[in-house]
């Protein structure tokens, strides 16, 4: 723990940044955070991986990804009239993260939006939000994991699919 005097010291100027802000109290044992007048405790979290980062997930039912960076693990479930339509998705299944300017029309949408603006919407934590596995087939934004599937790559009430499975990370929302 923080010595006494810089717990006060940054609890109160996490508690007083104004509303914008997304203050954070670090130590070498955790970190305290706010958010939407929220504060989380949390162990203290590797650096978020980079945005040029690219990892190979086979398109296969069963096909797991160890993230790293404390960013859990994917996971590709045999599904049917859900998730990844298999036989859109690239026979590798490229992982990012973002980088900036993504758009995604997830599926029930009529348009496509900037997964900056649907992140916030859905009330995802800032700290979260570059940690967040995008998955691509081919250079098509195919899912995002724990959120969404695109419209163009959902399976049909009746077809074989891939649901992304994202265990074993930090909470998101």
């Amino acid at each position: 723990m923080p010595s006494e005097s810089r717990l006060r010291e940054g609890l109160d100027q996490v508690l007083n940044a104004q509303g914008d802000r997304n203050p954070v109290l670090a130590w070498p044992g955790g970190e305290i955070r706010r958010y939407r007048m929220s504060l989380y405790l949390l162990r203290p979290m590797a650096p978020a991986p980079a945005a040029g980062e690219r990892l190979a997930l086979p398109a296969r039912a069963g096909a797991t990804l160890d993230l790293g960076n404390g960013c859990g693990r994917l996971r590709l479930v045999r599904v049917r009239g859900q998730g990844l339509a298999a036989s859109r998705a690239a026979p590798v299944i490229t992982v990012k993260y973002r980088s900036g300017g993504e758009h995604i029309r997830p599926a029930g949408e009529a348009h496509k939006r900037e997964l900056k603006k649907l992140l916030q919407e859905r009330g995802v934590v800032p700290w979260m939000r570059g940690r967040i596995p995008l998955l691509y087939c081919d250079d098509a934004l195919a899912a995002v994991a724990g959120l969404w599937v695109a419209a163009e790559f959902v399976a049909g009430p009746a077809e074989a699919g891939l649901r992304v499975r994202w265990d074993d990370h930090p909470p998101i929302v």
